[in-house]
């Protein structure tokens, strides 16, 4: 797979479309906030890797590689240092974890932990939004920031995959 960027300035005008990997076997890209790097996830034998490369698909690195099988999934960036991102473990357990860009330490909230699984994590401004199965039913929890304790914002007997906030209403 490849990543191909869309610039709003270059789509809306040109209408093209730029290839900015080949071979990387990436999926998941998500520009970082400041728009300079993209961060992916990066398959290969056996699992993925986060990887992340500067804005024009060049020099791309690899930032956690976890065991054989292990499955990284929606990365996401919490800040310009730190990326939040899906990992399923050997036993099928799912967990957002986050990577600090300086140092590579990988962390787990642990006030989620009787939420799991946990998916589809979602930084925004006022604090992140992800997805928790823990009560049975995928319904979407609000934290205020990474490890504070997550309150449910829906509570819906289907499966709810992700949240928004809406700058415009607040809500």
């Amino acid at each position: 797979l490849a990543i191909t960027f869309y610039p709003a300035s270059i789509y809306l005008s040109a209408k093209k479309k730029t290839q900015l990997t080949f071979g990387a076997r990436a999926r998941d890209p998500v520009v970082s906030i400041n728009g300079d790097r993209i961060v992916f996830v990066q398959n290969r034998p056996g699992g993925t890797q986060l990887a992340i490369c500067d804005i024009d698909g060049k020099n791309i690195k690899p930032l956690y590689i976890p065991e054989v099988q292990v499955r990284i999934t929606r990365p996401e960036w919490l800040s310009e240092s730190e990326i939040l991102f899906v990992e399923r473990d050997l036993k099928g357990i799912e967990l957002i974890k986050k990577l600090e860009l300086t140092t590579r330490n990988i962390s787990v909230a642990e006030n989620w932990q009787s939420l799991q699984p946990l998916h589809f994590p979602r930084a925004q401004k006022n604090g992140i939004f992800f997805v928790a199965d823990g009560s049975g039913l995928a319904n979407v929890y609000f934290a205020k920031g990474w490890n504070q304790p997550a309150r449910p914002v829906t509570n819906t007997a289907t499966r709810m995959m992700t949240a928004e906030w809406d700058e415009k209403s607040n809500d």
